[in-house]
């Protein structure tokens, strides 16, 4: 004899299952990576279209109930660039998001002429979602760009040479004001930047180090009194150059090598003596 009750539990048992492999096999899917032309379905944040960088994509709104999600994640800090054109004068409104720094809008607002262009920064991994919609939309054409460059930013270092600071910008500070800092110039092309902050005032001797016969070109600079504390060269593989100088507390001081001529991999080693 069939136990009824049992048969319903097992009915309810597998009418469960069944409901939650529907919601795993239904759960969002990631969006896809697009080339030139938008990808529907992209009516969502988790079915955005991926854009590539630097590659401009037409996409259209069908009426005013569609919405075109976009996303792009840099692996690397950036200054971005969002152009948007409106190409049929269609009143598009766009959002651009953060959606990885708890969905921060980073800019909003209506397209009143043919190009919009929004700039702004984007943390490393950090998902930008841009959304489009038109009030009017009746198929309404527009196109969607986005650029960027990596933010080159200081580093702290205790001893060795970090890039990148082949910038004013991007010089790496000494953590300490006497390390000995060991660093190259790769290449022709190649300037190292350094600073340091004295801790105190005193006699100090900044010594520059060559390890090998390239015609190193360096300076140390008082960037608090704007003035040279030296400025000049050295070629000799085994001969260091000494630099005697008043350091005064709480000044900034940097330091700029370079290699006049070619260079390949030329290492050097500098240090603040107290």
């Amino acid at each position: 004899m069939i136990n009824k009750k049992n048969s319903v539990k097992k009915i309810g048992v597998i009418l469960s299952l069944m409901l939650l492999l529907t919601c795993f096999n239904s759960k969002v899917q990631a969006g896809v990576i697009i080339n030139r032309n938008e990808v529907e379905s992209n009516d969502s944040w988790d079915d955005a279209n991926i854009v590539q960088l630097g590659e401009p994509v037409v996409g259209h709104v069908r009426d005013s109930n569609d919405v075109d999600y976009f996303s792009y994640t840099p692996n690397e800090k950036k200054n971005m660039t969002c152009l948007i054109i409106d190409n049929d004068n269609s009143n598009f409104s766009f959002y651009i998001i953060d959606r990885t720094d708890n969905n921060k809008i980073i800019n909003h607002g209506k397209i009143t002429e043919s190009v919009k262009r929004t700039e702004f920064k984007l943390e490393a991994n950090h998902e930008c979602i841009v959304m489009i919609k038109s009030q009017y939309g009746n198929n309404s054409r527009y196109e969607i760009s986005l650029s960027g460059n990596k933010i080159e930013e200081t580093s702290h270092i205790d001893s060795k040479e970090s890039e990148y600071n082949n910038t004013i910008e991007c010089a790496n500070i000494l953590n300490k004001d006497d390390a000995l800092i060991s660093a190259n110039i790769a290449d022709s092309d190649d300037i190292d930047y350094f600073m340091f902050t004295a801790q105190d005032s005193s006699s100090r001797r900044f010594v520059f180090y060559p390890q090998s016969n390239a015609d190193f070109y360096f300076f140390v600079y008082d960037m608090t009194s704007n003035g040279y504390i030296y400025e000049g060269t050295l070629d000799n593989l085994g001969e260091s150059q000494v630099i005697s100088f008043n350091a005064i507390k709480d000044h900034d001081y940097r330091v700029c090598v370079a290699v006049q001529g070619s260079a390949n991999k030329e290492n050097y080693f500098f240090k603040c003596w107290n």
